[in-house]
């Protein structure tokens, strides 16, 4: 162990298992399906190396709130009505955790989180290839099979690489960085999502009001904007018109009902919700029959199995009360972690030494920040609860956090 930990192997598996996730060969290659328990080994590889290493990182109160909303899910589902997808859900977190933790670990210095965070985003390039390529979703890529899911992962990678570019002083990196963004811009109009239109219109607003030239800035949004006008074909933009309609299987008062269902679950399972993947198991039980819109459930019978179509009132009816405050916790942590790192780099900023990489962190942490926005808007019409691109991007923020925090003493020993 002591000669592995010289030579990082355990980074190198932990961009390995990044690669993993974010290309998905396994499901991108024909032929390589019998790999598909691979990340799940490699996973297990690392949590046997985390375990007898020394660089284990749990003090940082965003973690602890990671492990306690993963355990509600797992005990509220041990008390649910349905627990066909237990096994599936119990899977899924404790490898989710475990990469969590991993990257949290041993990405310990901000060259290694920066390596992590380009390999998401490099990696994601032919992700977003092929989406244009089939028109917005990916055939037999079950994570991208649906157009809203491809769009929002695009607009993460849209909001990392607008301000990985902005915070570069390389003009050659510089121009890749834009160019992945006007690729990733490219895939969310093929997508015709418009649950994806609403997230990039928030990436972009956050992107001009954080950006430190706001004439570059309102240039290069004003050229996106006339190429969408341009390029755009008019069936995308009558499509973005009916984003008050809902999606196609959900009219607008259709998705208000199923939130009104939502929250009579919640009203008679306040505390723990009625378990993940449950909403729609109890939703014939709460279709009332005076209900003014009865014409989306048709009828108790056929209701089976709906989704809430909104990440709040998914979280509300299926995880409760405690559910929604260790959420909000979630995202508070996660805010007050991109102003410690603001801090740290208005501190230092006027000094050379490490300006740098402390001024690329900060910028990341603006990029990771926009794309959790992007994220939570989309989310507002989306069922996303249990997709693993938020807690991504918590674990890439603790371990840029902690990188930079590691900058910070060393600055402080220096000066």
């Amino acid at each position: 162990m002591r000669k592995n930990n010289k030579k990082d192997f355990a980074f190198t598996i932990l961009c390995a298992l990044w690669l993993l996730e974010s290309l998905k060969p396994e499901w991108l290659i024909p032929g390589l399906s019998p790999l598909r328990p691979l990340p799940a080994f490699v996973n297990l590889l690392l949590l046997a190396i985390w375990l007898f290493s020394n660089r284990k990182k749990l003090n940082n109160i965003q973690t602890k709130l990671m492990i306690a909303f993963i355990s509600l899910m797992f005990i509220s589902g041990l008390f649910a009505r349905y627990t066909g997808q237990l096994r599936n859900l119990f899977q899924g977190f404790t490898l989710i955790l475990i990469f969590y933790l991993a990257t949290i670990s041993f990405a310990d210095d901000f060259q290694k989180i920066k390596k992590i965070i380009n390999i998401f985003v490099i990696s994601n390039i032919i992700i977003a290839i092929l989406g244009i390529r089939y028109g917005g979703g990916i055939p037999h890529m079950p994570a991208f099979e649906d157009q809203n899911d491809f769009s929002l992962l695009m607009n993460i990678l849209i909001s990392l690489s607008l301000f990985l570019a902005v915070g570069h002083t390389s003009k050659t990196a510089k121009f890749f960085y834009y160019t992945l963004s006007v690729l990733f811009i490219s895939a969310v109009v093929v997508s015709f999502s418009r649950g994806g239109f609403v997230g990039f219109v928030a990436v972009f607003l956050y992107f001009f009001i954080y950006s430190p030239r706001k004439a570059y800035s309102f240039i290069l949004v004003a050229l996106i904007t006339v190429t969408l006008l341009l390029f755009a074909p008019a069936s995308y933009w009558k499509e973005m018109e009916t984003i008050s309609q809902g999606t196609k299987e959900s009219t607008a008062g259709a998705r208000a009902y199923f939130w009104k269902i939502a929250v009579r679950e919640f009203k008679d399972h306040p505390i723990i919700g009625v378990g993940p993947h449950n909403f729609g198991i109890w939703f014939p039980d709460y279709v009332k029959s005076n209900d003014d819109c009865l014409t989306y459930a048709r009828a108790p019978a056929t209701s089976w199995g709906r989704v809430a179509h909104s990440l709040y009132f998914t979280l509300l009816a299926e995880l409760g009360i405690i559910g929604v405050i260790l959420f909000v916790c979630l995202i508070y942590s996660f805010e007050k972690e991109i102003f410690n790192i603001k801090h740290i780099w208005m501190k230092f900023r006027s000094f050379k030494a490490s300006n740098s990489n402390l001024r690329q962190a900060y910028f990341i942490s603006l990029g990771l920040n926009g794309a959790l926005i992007g994220f939570l808007v989309s989310a507002l019409f989306l069922s996303v609860l249990y997709y693993v691109w938020m807690y991504f991007l918590l674990a890439l923020l603790v371990g840029l956090s902690n990188a930079v925090q590691k900058s910070f003493n060393e600055e402080k020993v220096l000066s």
